[in-house]
């Protein structure tokens, strides 16, 4: 119920934002609410994913592709003062995911990598196949150079509504962690104060026919 409002209010800026073309200041102004109900139905997605009530369609999924993307997406969100650096694996194997749900992964945890990154930051996007004889995964490593954590923050940082920043949900990594499971793979995360952080998500590989 709530998306279906958040479509009539976009829809109405969409419209807004044309009629009043030559006015860039009510313009800015109009982007800037469409950012807010865009964020919002971002909420929504996740609130529907941690309570698994999201309609999903798991199909092969190259990481690869979808980081390039989002790439746009994310400099956005970082803003002037963060650098993104991707070390993609060439020939990457695919997983079986729903595209929906990975870009929740990739968004939440970009923004959570800003997030812990006081200043002038570097954010590490980087993927690999990882095989040995008895198992095929594929994994996603997401790190920043910002402040790190502590042994207790690092334990509770998947807990819904957990959140040191003072401000926002506390739901972004929860989500992750859900869509994770959800899915089959693992999660995992290397932390210590000062020493920044990295999140990595490892998928098993697409069943080839």
């Amino acid at each position: 119920d709530f998306n279906n409002m958040l479509t009539v209010i976009l829809g109405g800026l969409h419209i807004a934002r044309d009629a009043l073309a030559g006015d860039e200041r009510t313009a800015r102004s109009i982007e800037a609410a469409r950012d807010a109900a865009r964020s919002a139905r971002q909420l929504i997605e996740q609130l529907l994913t941690f309570g698994r009530r999201q309609e999903v369609k798991p199909q092969p999924l190259d990481w690869n592709r979808l980081i390039e993307e989002k790439s746009e997406m994310m400099r956005r969100l970082l803003g002037s003062r963060m650098t993104v650096e991707t070390q993609l694996e060439p020939g990457l194997e695919s997983v079986m995911l729903d595209p929906g749900q990975a870009s929740q992964i990739i968004i939440n945890m970009v923004v959570n990598a800003r997030d812990a990154t006081e200043s002038n930051g570097t954010i590490r996007i980087t993927t690999q196949g990882r095989r040995s004889e008895q198992e095929r995964w594929v994994r996603l490593s997401v790190a920043d150079d910002g402040k790190g954590m502590d042994e207790e923050t690092r334990t509770r940082v998947f807990e819904p509504f957990f959140t040191t920043k003072g401000e926002g949900t506390g739901l972004g990594l929860s989500t992750v962690y859900g869509i994770v499971e959800q899915n089959g793979g693992r999660i995992d995360v290397e932390s210590s104060p000062g020493r920044g952080t990295v999140f990595h998500v490892d998928f098993p590989e697409a069943q080839t026919p």
